[in-house]
């Protein structure tokens, strides 16, 4: 029984160790079940929250709130059946907590225009999991979801949680380091949404958390700003290992494109080790892009010299999963 409560307990752990990092914040109660109000509908008398997640949207006035279901499977068990049924679990959670008095008095801010989405978290506890989680996602049968109109259910795999968990272990790493270009705290930082990319960033300068579109796209860019020391600058997560020459050098231009190196700011792009190519293919895209800026532009030489100082460099030490006797220790003190 202890062990079956420890590996539960590793998804709630590691869930509060990813998204804190990305300036996600908590709300309400946590592993607490709530009445539902469709009984008819869905033949049971309440519904479990293991935790409520929210984040302001960079680009819309609405506070987006993450009714999320926490999953430890070691690898054997992620199946299909066991996905369909925890994801019809949470549309029904949606469409309850959508008209809910009691789940929005607990889970949301009543001054603020909310939108509930729901989030299945798929953490695999024993690291052996090594089939490709999109294809299991394709083949579940899940018609007829009693889903709200609008709203969206998001499913993290093993290999996006594996993936977030690193780059959250990175940063904190990095804010702990004893170097002279260590990551400023958390009240310095902010997550990058370009002004005109999607619309109007209606947050302006404030503090951005990094939404979900962000977390499972192609980069993570945390800008910070410490006016004291005057230390500023990007780090860029670039979670494509396979990266060609002309993918960054679209992603080079993108930084030229929303003024990333006009301000001759620090730019880092840090990655994950898994082969010798990531850093000699941006190089070469580096050379590349300033080639190109030489011959288009009358003044060329503070772009090619902004684009020629951008760092690429492995991440430093990799995140280890967590054992179920880890969990319990840490739990017994």
């Amino acid at each position: 029984m202890a062990e079956t409560l420890n590996i539960a307990s590793m998804a709630t752990k590691i869930s509060n160790q990813i998204f804190s990092m990305f300036m996600w914040q908590k709300r309400g109660p946590t592993d607490h079940n709530w009445n539902c109000v469709k009984k008819g509908e869905h033949g049971k008398e309440t519904h479990p929250t293991d935790v409520v997640f929210f984040y302001d949207e960079p680009y819309r006035d609405v506070r987006t709130y993450f009714q999320t279901d926490l999953k430890s499977y070691q690898s054997g068990s992620i199946v299909r059946s066991k996905l369909e049924a925890a994801i019809r679990s949470l549309a029904e959670q949606i469409s309850c907590a959508e008209v809910s008095e009691e789940y929005q008095k607990k889970y949301t801010h009543d001054h603020r225009t909310c939108e509930i989405i729901g989030m299945l978290f798929v953490y695999n506890h024993d690291d052996g999991y090594d089939r490709e989680f999109s294809g299991v996602l394709k083949h579940l049968k899940l018609e007829a979801l009693d889903i709200p109109r609008d709203r969206r259910i998001f499913v993290l795999g093993p290999m996006e949680i594996r993936w977030l968990h690193n780059v959250s272990h990175d940063i904190q790493w990095l804010r702990g380091s004893s170097e002279d270009d260590k990551l400023p705290g958390a009240e310095h930082c902010s997550y990058f949404y370009p002004q005109g990319d999607r619309g109007i960033q209606v947050l302006g300068s404030g503090r951005c958390a990094a939404i979900l579109e962000v977390l499972t796209g192609p980069w993570i860019i945390l800008r910070y700003r410490d006016e004291g020391s005057r230390h500023n600058g990007y780090i860029i997560y670039y979670r494509d290992d396979d990266a060609s020459v002309d993918d960054f050098l679209y992603f080079i231009d993108y930084m030229r494109r929303y003024g990333m190196l006009a301000d001759n700011d620090k730019i880092r792009i840090r990655y994950i080790e898994n082969g010798a190519a990531t850093a000699s293919t941006f190089q070469s895209a580096q050379q590349q892009y300033a080639e190109l800026v030489a011959k288009s532009l009358t003044d060329p030489d503070s772009l090619a010299a902004a684009v020629r100082k951008i760092v690429i460099e492995p991440v430093n030490s990799i995140a280890t999963k967590f054992t179920d006797m880890q969990i319990g220790m840490e739990y017994a003190r």
